[in-house]
This record gives C-alpha cells, structure tokens and sequence, in this order.
C-alpha cells in the first residue's frame, strides 16, 4: 500500500544531497550560534553545518534551529561531532575557542586556543580543502596565523572577522555624536582586533566630508571634544560586555554575517578584515592584521591601499610588531610530529612504482640496459622518502614565515621529475660523450681514442647504435626526480632562512645557500652518477677505439647489487668526496648567478617575476658557466667512480691524487676535457627546470595556487 508521500507526489529524479552554498560552523557557543543564526535568518546558505565535541549541546542547538524552519527559508541543517559532516562546504567558520574572561586580555588566550585549533584545522583541510577559512576566535589575528600555518592554504582563503567589528562600534559611536545613521558615518578600526587597533582619523567622513577638514586635531591631544575618546570607548566594549552579561554574541553574529553574504555572494564588498599584510604600509613580517579587503568567492581578492597619516603608518607598524613578537613564541611541534608520521607510515613514491610496473619491458627490449628490480627500487624509493620527509620536516619546522604550502615537496618532486625526464631524454647522448671523453686517458704512444666531440659521437653510434647513445639513461631518469627535488627545495629553503629581517639576501649568502643545497643532493647524485657513469663508460672499456666491437650487456641492477655484495650500502657512495666538491661547487656558483640574471630582465606585467624566455636563458646562462667553472671537479669524480678501467690506464688513490696526476702527465687541458659537452649539457638541463617551475607545472596539475 503506497503511504502518504508515494500518493501526494511523484518523483522523477533523485534529489541532491549537497547544498550548493554551505557554510559550516565550528563551535557552538554563544558566539558560534549567532554566526549560524544570522546567517540562517538571511537566508545566505542553501545548507549549514554545525560541529562541537560536546555532543548533547550541539543536538539541543540543532533541534532548536530546525523547529523554526517553517518560518524561513529551506536551509538544510546538520550537526555533528565528526568533521565529514563539513564536506563540500565553501565557507568554514571558526569560532571556538576557549571564553575570554573577564579583564583577559585577547593575547592572553593565544596559547590556550593554539592547542584547540591543532584538533581543528587539520580535520577541517582534510574534508573541504576548497572551502575559505573565517576565523572569529580570540585573540583573532593570532588565531587566522596560526590557522594559516596548519592548512597550508594559501593566505587570501584564510581570513579573520579582525577589526569588521570594531569599525562597526566605531561608526556607531560617530553616529551618536553626529546624530544621524550609522550607515552614514565612515571610519575605519585597522590593526589588531584589540588594544594596539589604530583608528584612521584621517580618513573618518560623513557625505565625504573628512572630519579632519572640519576638526584638524580630531583624534590627536589638544582635541576640544575629546573625540579620541571613541576609540578608547571601542577598545573596552568588549570587555564592557562581557562583564555585564558574560560574553559578546550578536554583534560579532550579524558582522560576520555580513562577511560571509560578500564570500558566498562573490559581492567583492570591502570590509576590515584581517589578512596577511607583509609587503603593504612598510610591514615586512607575515603578520595578519585588518585593513579593508574585497571580499569575493575566493577570499581576500584586493587589500585596499589607504591613505594613512604618518602616525597612523607608525601606530599600525606598533601593532603588527606586538602581533609578531607573539606570533614568534608559538610552537606547532606536535602537528608536525603528527603530519611527518603519516606521510611516513602511509604514502610511498607512487612516480617509483608507477615506473617499475610500467617501463621495464618497454626499456629492456628498446636496449637502453635494465631497470633495477622491483625489490631493490623500493629499498631506495623508501631510503629517498624518508630523507626528502626529514628535508619538508626541517622546513617546516623551521619555517616561521611561510606557508605551509610553499615547503610541501611533492610540487617540486613533479616539476623535478618533468623537467628531468625531458632534459636528459634531450641531453643525455651528450652526457654520454662528455663522460667518455673525461675518462679516456692518453696512450703510450700518445694515442687518443676520441680526437673529439664529434668523433666520439661518430664511434659511439657505429659501434653501439642509436640506442647505445642512450646506456645509463634510465637510472638518471629515475634518481632525477628525488636529485632535482631536493637541490631545488634545499636552495629555497636556505635562501629563506638566511634572508636578513630588511628582506635583503647577501651574495655570500646566496653562495651559502647554494652550497647547502649541493651538499644536500649528494644523497642522490653519488650513486646516480656511479651507475650511469660504468653504463656510460663500458662501450668505450670494450670497444677500445675499434669500431663495429659489439658490447657487452651490462645493467645497473647487477653492477648495484655486485657493490652491495662487496661493501655493503656504502658501496654506492664511491667517489662521495669528489661528487660533493663538483655539486656543491656549481651550486655556489649556480643559483646566485640564476637569482641575479633573473633579477635583471623584464617582468611580467602586474608581477615580479620576470618573463618566461628571459627565466629560461637566466636558467641556461648560469648553467652553462657554472658547469664550464666545475670542469675540473667533474673531471675527477668521473674518473674516480669508474670501476672498470681499459687495460693500462691508471686508477686513483684520491681526489688530490687524481688532480695531481692529471695534471702531470696529461696537462691543464685534460682537467677540461668535455667541458664543451658539460655545458651544451646542463644549459637545456637547467633552462628546462626553470621553464617547468616557471609554468607551475605541478601546481596545474595539483589544483594548488602557484
């Protein structure tokens, strides 16, 4: 028998489950209600969600709201102590938090409510990573940083109720004194939301008319009406309240309201919210204090530039200084802990497996030498994740002035990979020749087996073929990506750190920087540059300048494996010394020369990057030197990581050793030799690299802002 819903209507398709404009509120206090009470009442939200760790208030608050449906318009309601209940929300708002007391100051909740958002925001980032992040809980401007730095949004999605309030009290009392409208009176409260708030004087009119014009000292001491006093009046209502009746409710509900209308309605209306302001009226920290901002879809869209007085620059420096000295204490360790485990313990290098199960047949049978195996390649893929993890630890750890977002590797290890894959596909033939080159030493009778670039490409391509051009490529095509990731996030990561408070990044700096991020590759390079160095080398051991001598097969795995056998993981790191002195060396010389070139070009219009060629031939440039300047160390590491020698050519005890007797016994020129092909090598190698970071390759693909 049908029941009374079959036989009142007819269904002729399934209804959606998902709000279009959802707002999701956590906490559902005092101030969380309001916030979801407003909002409901204006009907902004198609669907609203509650979340609170105490499960009985929030089904009380819910029933509450739901019983009253009838009289407004039809908002889903939800409420739940599990955070997927925010999904697919477009706005999140935060308002929980422990209760300011009564004379506490807001920054004196900062530590107590650090430890609240450290449960939060995560879970929040986890189930609506598209969603804009409003902050209202106290000490406001604290909070929005610290909510900042544990999504890894970027800044404009995150965004604090500030000052909208006290902008709010400040036109009403401007009003009372004035006698007509608060929606007539114009001022604004920037700064902190709080004690060092700045109010700008210089700005305040009604009809356009600038008080200041009427009343030059308005504000300032020697004010005859003593209009100074509104700002302290604005200062202490909240404390006015919450001793009266405990807590402040309304106000800050229909104010956030207001901002949350502008953010689902994409009304780009401008309000004082807090934003982080580095670079803006001479405040260089990543401090988050209000200036009036666009509100639109997207968050922060533009921060409104006004025209402050000087002492209203210098109060508003005073305040985002006391923000950054606290700003500066906080610590974030147990996040951390928490995210490193996790990558940890549930991500593997899925680029890695991918190119196991995927390509080996397709190498082996094309000749180019075998992949290593599968058991093996994950012993290193782990080794590698659990260095490149310690690497994004260290950063964020460290990082106090960054988002989150800027030091997650995976970014760098796809544009790493990308511009790797297609840089030595385009060069490698050319490594190849410059690695022959290097190792081939003069004969008895003053024989040499290559005359040059040329015939070397001429004897290689007889003897071995078009695919012999390519021995040792697919190991530097695999350890590319990991090798590029971690120099590239290594140089950013030390550039930061040693970047003065002014701003400015020394050249010796630059050098330093650019050494560490040498010194920090090695991991990868040394056994990268051992395998591809004996694939690279056996045509020429066998072949010995006869050309038409087939080759014998010879494949990383087995030469891996016969090192492991014999001397254990260190194996793999023969020639350390000399791979560190020849990457550490063009790093010094390398990134500084790029950073410098770069700065020099022209930019792109509305940016301060410089366009894309001029990017490329920076990144081609500084290659191309930095690779011709390291020659000699190249030379070195070569020839001590080769295992197998072609009869009567001598071995090295040493890297001073090597030098000596290069020198000696074939001249200053052999310290050079292939330095032609060096360069021709890593000018496309690098020039790729920036092209790719340029584009933000990765980020595309990712869906994360550049």
């Amino acid at each position: 028998m049908a029941n009374v819903k079959d036989q009142l209507m007819v269904q002729v398709a399934e209804p959606s489950t998902t709000s279009i404009a959802k707002v999701t509120v956590v906490g559902v206090g005092q101030v969380g209600m309001a916030c979801a009470f407003s909002i409901l009442t204006q009907g902004i939200a198609s669907g609203i969600a509650l979340i609170d760790c105490v499960a009985e208030k929030l089904k009380g608050e819910l029933m509450d709201l739901q019983h009253g449906l009838s009289f407004l318009k039809n908002i889903k309601l939800e409420a739940s102590t599990d955070y997927s209940v925010a999904d697919n929300s477009k706005l999140c708002i935060i308002t929980a938090g422990a209760r300011q007391r009564e004379g506490e100051s807001r920054l004196n909740l900062v530590q107590r409510n650090v430890e609240i958002f450290k449960g939060i925001i995560p879970n929040l980032v986890k189930h609506c990573p598209d969603a804009v992040f409003l902050i209202v809980s106290n000490p406001v401007d604290i909070m929005t940083y610290v909510a900042w730095k544990l999504s890894g949004f970027p800044k404009h999605q995150i965004i604090g109720s500030g000052t909208n309030l006290d902008s709010s009290r400040f036109r009403f009392l401007m009003s009372e004194r004035l006698n007509v409208a608060p929606s007539s009176c114009h001022g604004w409260i920037i700064g902190e939301h709080g004690d060092s708030s700045v109010p700008v004087w210089s700005g305040a009119n009604v009809a356009g008319v600038k008080l200041t014009d009427i009343s030059p000292k308005m504000g300032q001491e020697g004010d005859p009406e003593d209009w100074s006093s509104l700002h302290k009046k604005v200062v202490e209502s909240a404390y006015d309240i919450i001793k009266y009746k405990g807590y402040t409710s309304w106000a800050i509900g229909v104010s956030v309201a207001a901002l949350c209308l502008s953010l689902m309605k994409n009304l780009r209306s401008v309000y004082a919210v807090s934003t982080c302001v580095k670079g803006i009226h001479g405040i260089e920290q990543d401090v988050f204090l209000s200036l009036p901002c666009c509100l639109g879809q997207t968050g922060v869209t533009d921060i409104i530039h006004q025209r402050l007085s000087e002492d209203e620059k210098l109060k508003l420096k005073a305040s985002a200084d006391t923000l950054h000295n606290i700003q500066s204490s906080l610590s974030f360790k147990k996040f951390y802990f928490n995210l490193y485990t996790y990558i940890i313990h549930n991500c593997h290098n899925p680029l890695l497996d991918v190119y196991v199960n995927e390509s080996t047949d397709e190498m082996n049978d094309a000749g180019v030498g075998r992949l290593w195996n599968f058991s093996y390649l994950r012993l290193i893929s782990e080794s590698l994740t659990h260095h490149s993890m310690s690497l994004i630890l260290l950063q964020i750890q460290w990082g106090k002035k960054r988002n989150f977002r800027e030091y997650i590797l995976l970014p760098k290890i796809i544009n790493g990979g990308i511009a790797g894959i297609i840089g030595v596909s385009c060069v490698f033939p050319l490594d190849l020749v410059k690695t022959r080159l290097q190792n081939q030493q003069v004969g008895p009778n003053g024989e040499l087996m290559y005359r040059n670039m040329f015939d070397c490409f001429k004897k290689t391509y007889v003897a071995e073929g078009y695919f012999g051009m390519y021995r040792g490529s697919a190991v530097n095509i695999l350890l590319i990506t990991p090798e590029k990731a971690i120099k590239l996030a290594a140089n950013d990561f030390f550039r930061h750190h040693l970047t003065s408070s002014s701003g400015k990044l020394s050249l010796p700096m630059e050098m330093l920087s650019g050494g560490g991020a040498g010194f920090c590759q090695i991991i990868v390079t040394t056994p990268m540059e051992l395998l591809k160095i004996q694939l690279q080398d056996a045509g020429r051991v066998a072949a010995k300048g006869v050309p038409g001598e087939a080759v014998v097969a010879t494949s990383a795995t087995s030469i891996a494996l016969s090192l492991i056998r014999q001397k254990g993981i260190m194996g793999l790191y023969k020639g350390t010394g000399a791979t560190m002195l020849r990457d550490v060396s063009f790093s010094v010389i390398y990134f500084p020369l790029f950073a410098n070139l770069n700065s020099k070009g022209p930019r792109r219009p509305g940016s301060e990057e410089s366009v894309f060629w001029y990017c490329f031939a920076s990144g081609c440039g500084a290659a191309a030197f930095a690779a011709g300047a390291v020659t000699p160390m190249d030379v070195v590491k070569t020839r001590l990581q080769v295992l197998k020698r072609a009869k009567g050519e001598a071995s090295y005890s040493g890297i001073l050793d090597a030098f000596m007797r290069i020198y000696k016994e074939e001249g200053f020129r052999a310290l050079f030799k292939g330095a032609s092909c060096r360069m021709i090598v890593m000018a496309p190698l690098f020039g790729i690299a920036q092209m790719v970071y340029f584009l933000g390759v990765a980020e595309k693909i990712l869906g994360i802002q550049k």
